[in-house]
């Protein structure tokens, strides 16, 4: 009778170690985003660019009016390392520059002296990504996913967040890109 214990026991245990083997089989081999989305981007460091997961420092960042009384810029980030690379934002500090989350996945709404959100990024002069909010350039492309927030002190300190962008380069292959800049805000008129 001892021995039909324990060859009950060894059955029951054995199946145990099975099951728990096999249910962490499964779980090691499910995905982390059952939703088959795209997962979240992290976020870039402080005064970096990252494109296509390669960090790139902001050496320098020029804030351009495109005339004295406008209230439209051109951000040009110069990012480090070779060959030139420049990341550019087209922005209106009226609309864009209120510390709100900008939609970078649609086209805005139509308004008069607006300028359109635009994000450019060149390397040696050469676009490699040209998407724009404008609904007029409909061949530009939205990203697929992304926010933009750029916010400002009154002391002049600009902070410019791009998060977890996804957007088409002009050959039509999806870049991944992330900004986080803080700076006392220069202008340039």
């Amino acid at each position: 009778t001892t021995k039909n214990f324990l060859a009950s026991c060894a059955k029951t245990l054995f199946a145990l170690a099975a099951v728990v083997m096999m249910s962490a089989v499964f779980t090691s081999c499910s995905k982390d985003n059952d939703d088959n989305g795209p997962t979240t981007l992290p976020d870039a460091k402080t005064n970096t660019v990252v494109i296509d997961g390669k960090e790139a420092t902001i050496e320098k960042a020029q804030f351009k009016k495109v005339s004295p009384s406008s209230t439209i810029y051109a951000v040009a980030f110069t990012l480090s390392g070779t060959p030139k690379k420049e990341l550019v934002l087209g922005l209106d500090d009226t609309y864009h520059m209120d510390g709100k989350p900008i939609d970078l996945t649609t086209k805005e709404g139509k308004m008069i002296d607006k300028l359109y959100w635009g994000v450019v990024y060149t390397v040696n002069g050469k676009k490699l990504i040209d998407a724009s909010g404008s609904p007029k350039e409909t061949q530009k492309p939205v990203f697929t996913t992304g926010t933009l927030t750029v916010s400002k002190t009154r002391q002049g300190t600009i902070n410019i967040v791009l998060a977890n962008g996804r957007v088409n380069d002009v050959n039509g292959k999806e870049c991944t890109l992330t900004l986080n800049y803080e700076e006392t805000l220069k202008t340039k008129d």
